[in-house]
């Protein structure tokens, strides 16, 4: 089965952030949103012991609350502790952890938590409990992806070990958002009747009408000052019709109502992760169904000009003006405004003269003089669907279906119900929203190994051998991979020159890979195509004259790894031969001298060894520099 989507980012959006909700796909362009839903609060110096909330919680108020099935799995969990949170400054800190270590390998985390801890029943919470979550949450199927973990170890009553397959540094996001559940209580009516050991548990819930909390008397943390929370699920506009009511202390409401001046209540805006954007099918319609049914493709977004002219007619500032009232900014991939974000990735949208012309270029023409391209016979022409009880999307949606107009694209706009959505998101472009403070995004939106067909990385297409074998010599460790190669081979020349090769060309092919994935999505390529030309006329016209130059300087580059792993490898006795001249072998034979003092044999080699590194490193450098166009004249 082949499900491909590709995601188109338009806004950034602020979210009440513990509350935010929804996920993503794959992303071509973005808006940033500051808050999505900015909380109206009551104006009041008293300190409250009860105070009653208006959120929208459909998300999860007919899943329940457990976490091995993903219960608040983008945020600290209510009911529940983690090993690990974010402190209000997003920073990771110790909850129910004491420490914690990592191995040398990065495949076992080692923790040592609290003992003072208590479930909401009265019950302790051990080790035991910790690693049930982990190893349920792994074999459940919910949202909170674990396949990274080969198994959770108690090693103690209060420590617990992780084991990964793999190395992935990024695994520390599960720990923090995974709330841990008591293994004595966990059964199938739990997400009705969750016993956790956060500041809060459940009282009292109507699935669709209020959910009651109260402060856990067993809580090891500070007690809250609040002590019963009473969330009433309404909608949009009656949570600001309940706050104009004087009903609620706390109202979440759209950037589309927070224009409204509410007596007696201020207005806050938090700043978040989330995002919204455009979610579209690009492999073309060709009868295929999914595992249910479910209809694969769609002919209009399947053309790479159309979804680049979409990405360039969008004014991202316009939505966010219009539509979120300010309150966000715009964004262009999905990870805008974190630290991991790639900023050349930003473009210049709002630039209807171009999406016309890399449509005009494409064979999008209206030969019929109605305002809607065609091209062989089709029409550009799709439907953009959204949760039928989203103000905002909705408002989005219509936004940009405005904005494509002018440039020939028809959009239709639907409001559906999500299972709805689900069935139709492989054919229809679908306007979805998503919020986590995970680099692991990335990894799961564009990484062949994690396609699944639904909400992310559906392109199963894609060269998975090729990234599989990147991923499986990067998560060797490096040196000892080298020593062992060397090792098994006898040393010498031959075993240096194959060690040496074998661990080294993952980052280049890394590189090149990238770049000829860049190169095949560009314009001229998709021209030259159609205008006949057969691939391998475009490989040697148009991709090698780029990889060429890439390939030499990142060779140059390579160099001073490749130095000093052989100085390593001559040194331990496995490179070089003792006859030969090399810096390995004047410092192997330095090191019988320096007790006698003769430091000079070994520091000069050294400082010698350091320049030839250095050198190469400056010469690859300025090969760069003057094959790159932007700097190659200055």
């Amino acid at each position: 089965m082949n499900l491909s989507i590709s995601r188109l980012k338009i806004c950034e959006i602020k979210w009440w952030h513990w509350l935010s909700n929804l996920l993503l796909v794959q992303i071509l362009a973005a808006c940033s949103q500051v808050s999505s839903h900015p909380p109206a609060t009551k104006v009041s110096s008293e300190s409250k012991d009860e105070i009653v909330l208006a959120f929208s919680w459909e998300d999860f108020d007919d899943k329940g609350f457990d976490p091995t099935m993903g219960w608040n799995y983008y945020g600290p969990p209510l009911f529940q502790s983690t090993l690990l949170r974010r402190n209000e400054n997003l920073e990771l800190v110790n909850d129910l952890a004491q420490n914690y270590t990592i191995s040398s390998d990065r495949k076992i985390w080692k923790f040592k938590i609290r003992q003072d801890v208590r479930f909401s029943d009265g019950q302790p919470l051990t080790a035991e409990d910790v690693a049930y979550t982990f190893n349920q949450t792994k074999e459940s199927g919910g949202l909170v992806d674990l396949s990274v973990l080969d198994k959770a170890v108690v090693t103690g009553n209060y420590e617990v070990e992780l084991h990964l397959k793999q190395p992935r540094i990024t695994f520390i996001n599960q720990i923090a958002s995974l709330g841990i559940v008591p293994k004595h209580a966990h059964n199938k009516n739990y997400f009705r009747n969750p016993i956790g050991s956060g500041p809060y548990r459940l009282v009292q819930w109507n699935p669709g009408e209020q959910i009651i909390a109260e402060a856990n008397p067993y809580y090891y943390g500070t007690p809250p000052n609040i002590k019963r929370l009473v969330i009433l699920l309404t909608l949009e506009d009656a949570s600001l019709a309940a706050a104009k009511a004087g009903r609620v202390d706390v109202a979440r409401i759209p950037p589309s109502l927070a224009i409204q001046q509410i007596p007696g209540m201020n207005l806050y805006a938090h700043r978040s992760d989330g995002h919204a954007g455009l979610m579209l099918p690009y492999i073309p319609n060709t009868g295929k169904k999914t595992s249910q049914g479910y209809p694969i493709g769609n002919d209009v977004t399947a053309d790479p000009a159309i979804r680049q002219a979409i990405n360039y007619a969008i004014n991202r500032q316009v939505l966010v003006d219009a539509i979120l009232e300010g309150y966000g900014s715009p964004a262009y991939t999905p990870v805008s405004g974190m630290p991991w974000e790639e900023a050349k990735a930003k473009i210049q949208d709002a630039d209807a003269n171009k999406a016309k012309q890399i449509l005009a270029v494409d064979g999008w023409l209206d030969k019929n003089g109605d305002g809607i391209l065609e091209k062989k016979g089709l029409k550009a022409e799709f439907s953009i669907l959204y949760p039928a009880k989203d103000s905002q999307r909705q408002g989005l949606a219509l936004a940009v279906a405005q904005m494509l107009k002018p440039i020939g694209i028809q959009v239709n706009v639907e409001g559906r119900s999500w299972k709805e959505i689900e069935r139709r998101l492989h054919s229809d472009v679908v306007l979805y929203v998503l919020g986590t403070y995970d680099p692991l995004i990335l990894y799961n939106l564009y990484h062949s190994s994690v396609a699944q067909g639904n909400w992310q990385n559906p392109d199963s297409k894609v060269d998975a051998v090729i990234t599989w074998l990147i991923d499986v010599f990067l998560s060797l460790p490096h040196i000892v991979l080298i020593i062992l190669i060397a090792f098994a081979l006898g040393g010498g020349v031959p075993g240096l020159l194959i060690s040496v090769s074998v661990t080294h060309w993952m980052g280049l092919a890394r590189l090149l890979r990238a770049e000829v994935l860049q190169i095949k999505n560009s314009d001229y390529v998709q021209l030259s195509y159609k205008l006949g030309h057969s691939s391998l006329w475009i490989a040697r016209h148009h991709l090698l004259p780029h990889l060429i130059p890439q390939f030499m300087v990142g060779l140059v580059l390579l160099f001073p790894h490749v130095i000093l792993h052989e100085a390593g490898l001559t040194f331990l006795g496995l490179g070089l031969p003792p006859e030969m001249p090399a810096i390995g072998v004047i410092l192997s034979e330095a090191m019988r001298y320096l007790s006698a003092g003769y430091w000079w044999l070994g520091v000069l080699p050294g400082v010698a060894l350091l320049m030839a590194v250095k050198l190469f490193d400056i010469l690859g450098a300025s090969l760069r520099s003057l094959l790159d166009p932007k700097t190659s004249q200055e």
